[in-house]
C-alpha cells in the first residue's frame, strides 16, 4: 500500500511510513476507499464511453437486496445512464384507525434489479460489473439481454407515469394503429388506437365478441402490437 510515494508498513500505531512517520490506521483506511471509489467511477466512466448516444443499449443488472439506491447513486456520479424502477404503494392502513387514508409511498419496482445504458462491448459490461453492489447482468446464450427503448418507455409509462415517457409513447402511436389491452377487465382484446384524450389517457376501440365499444383507458393498460 503506498501513500505520496511512501512505503507503509504496520505498526501499533498505524502505519509507518518510509522516513519513519507514523500514518494512523483511520488515514489509512479512508485513502484506501477512496482509491477503490476512484476505480469503481473509472470502471464506470469506461462502461459509458466508447459509442455515441444513439447506439447504447439498455441492459439489465442484478444488484445486492436493498442497494439499489446506493447502486443508482454510484453509476449516476460516474456518468452512467441508469434506470431504477419505482412504483407508488400504498402503505397498509392500521385496523380501527380513522382519519383519511395514507399516501402512497415510492418502493422499488422490482428489488435487486436494474437498468443501464451503456456501450455493447465487453468492456463496458466488465465496466458495470466492477461497480460495488453490482452482482451481475441478466444473460441469455452467453450475451447480456438486451432491452429496447420503446420498452423502457412502456416500463415508465406503466410503473412511474413519467411525462416525458408518456408524451413520447403518444407521438408515437398512429390513428388506426393496432394495439393490445394488457391490464384492466378487456385484459388480452385487441384494439385500435383512436387518440389522445389528455396527457396519460387515450380513446381505443376494442372488439368484444365481434362488436365495437368504443372506450377510455390509461395508456398503462395499452401495449402496442
Amino acid at each position: 500500500m503506498r501513500d505520496k510515494g511512501k512505503v507503509l508498513q504496520p505498526s501499533e500505531q498505524g502505519w509507518i511510513g518510509r522516513k519513519g512517520d507514523v500514518i494512523s490506521t483511520a488515514r489509512a483506511e479512508a485513502a484506501g476507499d477512496k482509491a477503490q471509489a476512484l476505480s469503481r467511477r473509472s470502471q464506470a466512466m469506461l462502461a459509458a464511453a466508447g459509442m455515441t448516444e444513439p447506439h447504447r443499449v439498455w441492459y439489465v443488472i442484478r444488484v445486492d437486496y436493498r442497494q439499489e439506491k446506493v447502486v443508482d447513486n454510484l453509476l449516476r456520479d460516474a456518468g452512467v445512464e441508469a434506470w431504477l424502477p419505482m412504483e407508488k404503494v400504498l402503505p397498509p392502513r392500521r385496523k380501527g384507525r380513522k382519519g383519511p387514508p395514507p399516501e402512497p409511498v415510492m418502493h422499488v419496482a422490482w428489488p435487486g434489479y436494474m437498468f443501464v445504458r451503456v456501450a455493447p462491448q465487453p468492456q463496458a459490461w466488465c465496466g458495470i460489473l466492477g461497480i460495488k453492489h453490482v452482482r451481475s447482468m441478466l444473460f441469455v446464450n452467453e450475451q447480456p439481454i438486451q432491452v429496447s427503448d420503446k420498452e423502457i418507455r412502456s416500463l415508465k409509462v406503466r410503473l412511474e407515469r413519467e411525462p416525458e415517457a408518456i408524451k413520447s409513447v403518444i407521438d408515437e402511436m398512429k390513428a388506426g394503429e393496432l394495439v393490445r389491452v394488457i391490464d384492466g377487465p378487456l385484459a388480452s382484446f385487441n384494439a385500435v388506437f383512436q387518440g389522445a384524450v389528455d396527457n396519460w389517457r387515450v380513446l381505443v376501440d376494442v372488439m368484444i365478441f365481434g362488436r365495437s365499444c368504443v372506450t377510455e383507458m390509461d395508456l398503462a393498460q395499452v401495449s402496442r402490437l
